[in-house]
């Protein structure tokens, strides 16, 4: 988010994750991590509501499970902040093509009251709609001071096993890399 227009001002960052209607919509999780650029207001705690928990700049987590789930967090803007948002659950490993409604996660940005927006006339500049039964997203800006990029379009768990034998390798290329760099340092001198 390109914030120069704000830079130096006092606002906030308003975060949520919501479903379209709990009986209709497959549960979610959201997940929010990488938070830099905005310098949080020491003078202004934030809050969380609903199934939303976290604190910026660390990892907030959400679930689609109650109606409102948001984090609200009180900042200084700079220039610009930018995070990471990623999708898991039953909404996402399992689609259910008989879920008849998405869940939105949205980006607000507003004065520190929490009622005036900024940018946009209702305060939200982005929203991306998990959608329901498809395991896609659909990512929409209502501000040119938003730029979303996909980072990845799945993101695949590796197995216990395939940790543990990816970690035996790193040791092992390790020790190979200093044993040479000590058969070359004793060579050196």
């Amino acid at each position: 988010m390109n914030t120069s227009s704000l830079a130096g001002t006092a606002g906030a960052i308003d975060l949520s994750f919501n479903p379209g209607l709990i009986s209709g919509t497959q549960a979610a999780n959201a997940t929010v991590t990488g938070f830099a650029g905005a310098i949080l207001d020491s003078a202004n705690p934030p809050s969380n509501t609903g199934n939303a928990s976290g604190m910026l700049p660390g990892v907030l987590r959400f679930d689609n499970r109650t109606q409102l789930n948001e984090v609200f967090t009180p900042v200084i803007f700079g220039s610009s902040f930018n995070f990471i948002l990623s999708f898991s659950g039953p909404a996402v490993d399992n689609p259910d093509p008989a879920s008849t409604y998405d869940s939105v996660f949205s980006l607000g940005l507003f004065s520190t009251d929490g009622n005036t927006p900024l940018i946009t006339p209702d305060g939200i500049i982005a929203t991306v709609d998990l959608l329901h039964g498809q395991a896609a997203v659909l990512p929409t800006t209502f501000s040119s001071i938003v730029s979303i990029q996909p980072v990845s379009t799945t993101t695949p768990e590796p197995s216990t096993a395939a940790y543990l034998v990816a970690a035996l390798l790193t040791l092992g290329v390790a020790g190979a890399i200093r044993r040479r760099q000590a058969c070359e340092a004793i060579r050196l001198k």
